[in-house]
């Protein structure tokens, strides 16, 4: 039986993201050679050993996503922010180039901040939403490299307890690429700010109003604020 990806609704960020952490686990089980697994490998045998990695990566993707991902995130925005600030660029909410803190000046109420740029990510407001998509998913294949290199080093030093060096190697590569993530991470949320901004501010862009999207979607916003539908003055913003 032929699978297509695209008939499961995974294009290729989808299928990456899915079975990368999975090709991950099979190369570090492999590297480790660790009895216990290769006992159920050969105990199930390699088709099966195979299909359940796959889901099990995926498994992990989610856990990835939900977990990991928002960390992540709320990490650049402070870093973002943090730099903005020391450089004088965006002393108020209003200068800052992240999406988030953007939306937090126009009306979105504390909390709901990353909540709301999901939101939009996922509507389908952003134009070239593929090539965002597989922007995301480059970002993401870092992230979680990193994650599997921390875990590999984990493994290494409190679990199989060797003396090689293998452990700090992995520790250090992981921090590296952790750190690292946040470059593409910064400039693709730079982007996204400018689209997020050019749509709210042109009367070209009635019906994709990044408001109006927030506000059908249920985002409680701020009483008085730019997004406010009560505040009179709101075209001031």
């Amino acid at each position: 039986m032929v699978v297509n990806w695209s008939d499961l609704g995974l294009g290729l960020s989808g299928f990456l993201r899915y079975c990368y952490p999975g090709v991950l686990f099979l190369l570090f089980a492999v590297f480790f050679d660790d009895p216990w697994i290769k006992m159920k490998a050969d105990a199930i045998g390699d088709n099966l050993s195979i299909f359940v990695t796959v889901v099990f990566g995926a498994g992990l993707y989610i856990v990835h996503r939900s977990i990991v991902i928002p960390c992540h995130h709320f990490l650049l925005i402070l870093f973002q922010r943090t730099f903005e600030i020391l450089r004088h660029w965006g002393r108020s909410r209003a200068d800052s180039r992240n999406p988030v803190v953007y939306l937090r000046h126009k009306g979105v109420i504390f909390g709901c901040g990353i909540i709301s740029y999901s939101i939009l990510r996922r509507s389908g407001f952003f134009e070239r939403h593929d090539e965002l998509d597989i922007a995301h998913a480059e970002i993401g294949l870092i992230v979680m490299t990193s994650e599997a290199l921390l875990l590999a080093a984990a493994y290494n030093k409190w679990v199989i307890a060797t003396s090689t060096k293998w452990g700090s190697y992995f520790f250090v590569a992981g921090v590296f690429l952790f750190i690292v993530s946040f470059v593409p991470a910064w400039v693709q949320h730079t982007v996204e700010y400018l689209e997020i901004k050019r749509k709210d501010e042109s009367a070209a862009f009635i019906g994709k109003k990044p408001a109006a999207l927030l506000r059908k979607a249920g985002v409680p916003m701020k009483k008085n604020s730019c997004w406010d539908p009560a505040n009179t003055l709101a075209k001031a913003c």
